[in-house]
């Protein structure tokens, strides 16, 4: 049977806008990033705001970024060509999102360059919730830089990755809005004396397969008067 004019002229492009918003919602970030590419009305419909307000990178494919299984082997080739990707990547990706996302989790396993975290900063102003990943190597400028961007940050998942003595003073200078912090990395006194100095209105405390000092955890304990909830899972004290 003959198609008929209209129906040979139907293509994807000529999809409602709403239908391809709740299309585009099963895809991962990488996917969007992709279909963003395809014509303008796929570009317009994969920036709307619905699809960006928590961006997710610990669901990224490690095919996509070349990630080893095992990240203790990992060669210089390995940590060079996985930066640069991921660098590309975050540009071109929170791009997309006009600044609506909220919610930012690198991925763990994936080490933080200072290029990839100011990269991120740029496009995510508005971000509330930011996790770290397991490894990285950041300078001090590169985290006041990011600090800067995020002032309305208000939880943060901190890890062995980041120097802490460069992390508070930057949360001191510039995210004041502070109520939120997990550690997934020890938790010692320097911790805990600059959660009283920097972070005075800290509400939440998680502290997750870490190792305590138990006389650090008690002088935060008692110095952080605004405190509400304390959470320790699979902690060891010392």
């Amino acid at each position: 049977m003959k198609k008929s004019k209209s129906a040979s002229r139907y293509s994807n492009d000529h999809l409602p806008y709403d239908i391809l918003v709740k299309i585009f919602m099963v895809l991962n970030v990488v996917d969007l990033g992709i279909v963003s590419l395809v014509c303008k009305s796929w570009k317009s419909a994969s920036s709307d705001r619905a699809l960006w307000h928590k961006v997710d990178l610990s669901r990224l494919s490690s095919r996509f970024f070349d990630i080893p299984s095992d990240i203790i082997f990992w060669t210089a080739s390995d940590k060079r060509s996985t930066s640069t990707k991921m660098a590309q990547f975050l540009k071109h990706a929170l791009s997309l999102s006009g600044e609506n996302i909220s919610c930012l989790i690198f991925n763990f396993y994936i080490p933080l360059t200072d290029i990839q975290l100011i990269t991120a900063a740029q496009r995510t102003p508005n971000l509330k919730r930011l996790v770290l990943p397991y490894k990285g190597s950041l300078t001090k400028r590169a985290i006041h830089t990011a600090m800067a961007s995020w002032r309305g940050l208000e939880s943060m998942t901190i890890t062995s990755m980041i120097n802490c003595r460069y992390l508070f003073s930057a949360i001191s200078k510039w995210c004041k809005n502070i109520v939120e912090l997990k550690f997934t990395d020890d938790f010692n006194q320097n911790h805990a004396d600059a959660l009283i100095k920097y972070t005075p209105n800290l509400k939440v405390l998680s502290l997750r397969t870490t190792m305590v000092e138990k006389k650090a955890l008690e002088d935060a304990l008692d110095g952080l008067k605004h405190l509400k909830v304390a959470n320790m899972c699979h902690a060891s004290f010392t």
